[in-house]
């Protein structure tokens, strides 16, 4: 995918934007100037809450700012397309350094990597390569975190702050070796907020931008019934309506489905994929062992509080596994086998899962290498065995966001461990009453574990 590609994209939705947020990090060098580290600008059709940040110290600069667009949406999206390379913040211009640097564009059809989610979000992330005797050295890691718990509105370190700037990036990839870069995204001019199925009707609510034309939203629905065995893959033939809700319209596409219990939504405007939406009736279900959980949980509670409590987050986990088809053993309370996994789950397809579940940090007290190390062991115990698994994973399953988890992509990358976060978790959630095969499962665990390439992180869109 080019740069000319999201060019084009930005400059078809750039006139639908409402907001742009702009984020950047920036480090002090010897000579006294600033080095920009990451620049973030994503414009929105939606209206956004200022959240201003500004933070400065003897060595570090950051700042994010919201800023209503108006009618100079198309101007400020073309600013940007003409120089990619610079940031525009807080008063003042902060680049990409440029002596003995070409400047790489990447574009990123779906969405960036580190902001994964069912809506499409286009973007393109400039660096500049190259060698330069030039570019000063930089302050430690270590010495930056020590700068910001000394500020006088502190931080706990770097990794807290970027979280904070809305920067989709890991404080380890800072440093004299990283690449400073910029990354630009733009948000469909609508987006999907409700689906449900109800007395064989299909009702979807979309959000939109007032100045798009409604008439090229278009919505494409993959219907699974019941009592059928084939996926029904079909345009939406039913009927919309329009609200003046506040801040954006509302567009409800309504469409009878008898006797279908699941709908994934597909949006497109003027024929651009937007995003997709699943859609459930929930007094219908497609597996044996949902059915079964439906008996007991009638009101459907655990997929209304999976994440209310912490400490029930093990057993969660492992009703989940199960409604979604694995075979699970679980030892996360067993005192005995307490150097054990918390669960092993096991696909009809001969693919092992060895699972750790956590409601805090992902590697607290080292929790990453221990998985890395059991999971190690078990593949050496089970390497003559007659029951042997075909392929054994490590997976990380918790309750914190994907944004929580940046600081340990590289540990994630080193020892081949899947992360399974909150939004990976609400999406399987809504599989439960149709699972995915053992197969795709097993292909959007490999494709949540992280690689060490910059730019290469799991992605929610890859659950099935």
């Amino acid at each position: 995918m080019s740069a000319d590609e999201f060019a084009d994209i930005a400059r078809r939705w750039g006139g639908f934007m409402h907001h742009v947020v702009r984020s950047a990090l920036a480090i002090r060098t010897q000579d006294g100037t600033w080095a920009l580290q990451f620049g973030f600008i994503a414009f929105s059709a939606e209206e956004i809450p200022a959240a201003a940040l500004s933070v400065e110290t003897k060595s570090i600069l950051a700042v994010r700012e919201a800023t209503a667009l108006g009618d100079t949406a198309r101007a400020a999206v073309e600013s940007v397309l003409s120089d990619p390379c610079s940031i525009e913040i807080g008063g003042q211009v902060l680049q990409l350094p440029a002596p003995g640097y070409q400047p790489l564009r990447t574009y990123h059809a779906l969405h960036p990597p580190r902001l994964p989610g069912p809506q499409r979000l286009p973007s393109m992330t400039v660096t500049r390569q190259g060698t330069s005797s030039t570019v000063p050295a930089l302050p430690s890691l270590l010495a930056l975190d020590l700068e910001l718990r000394a500020h006088h509105k502190p931080y706990d370190g770097v990794s807290e702050l970027l979280v904070e700037l809305g920067n989709p990036f890991s404080a380890q990839e800072m440093g004299n070796t990283a690449l400073p870069r910029i990354e630009i995204v733009i948000a469909p001019p609508a987006r999907i907020t409700r689906g449900d199925i109800n007395d064989g009707e299909l009702v979807v609510d979309v959000i939109s931008s007032p100045k798009i034309d409604r008439h090229k939203l278009g919505l494409g629905l993959k219907c699974f019934q019941a009592k059928a065995t084939q996926v029904q893959h079909v345009s939406f033939t039913g009927a919309v309506e329009s609200q003046s809700t506040s801040p954006l319209p509302t567009i409800t596409f309504r469409q009878s489905l008898p006797e279908v219990g699941l709908v994934q939504n597909f949006l497109t405007y003027d024929g651009e994929f937007l995003g997709s939406w699943w859609s459930r009736d929930q007094s219908i279900t497609f597996s044996a062992r949902a059915a079964l959980h439906k008996a007991v949980d009638r009101d459907n509670a655990l997929v209304a509080r999976f994440f209310d409590d912490r400490n029930a987050f093990e057993e969660h986990v492992l009703v989940l596994l199960s409604l979604l088809g694995l075979d699970c053993l679980y030892y996360g309370s067993i005192a005995e086998l307490k150097d054990g996994p918390d669960i092993l789950a096991l696909s009809n397809q001969g693919h092992l899962y060895v699972i750790e579940c956590t409601t805090g940090d992902i590697n607290s007290r080292g929790k990453l290498r221990r998985l890395y190390e059991r999971t190690n062991g078990i593949r050496a115990a089970l390497t003559n065995s007659a029951y042997r698994p075909g392929e054994i994973l490590a997976v990380m399953m918790t309750s914190s966001p994907r944004s929580e988890t940046l600081h340990c992509l590289d540990e994630l990358a080193n020892y081949k461990i899947a992360i399974v976060c909150h939004e990976d978790i609400e999406v399987l959630l809504a599989q439960i009453e149709a699972p995915p095969t053992a197969d795709r499962l097993f292909a959007a665990v490999v494709a949540a574990i992280p690689t060490a390439q910059i730019h290469q992180s799991p992605t929610a869109s890859n659950f099935p």
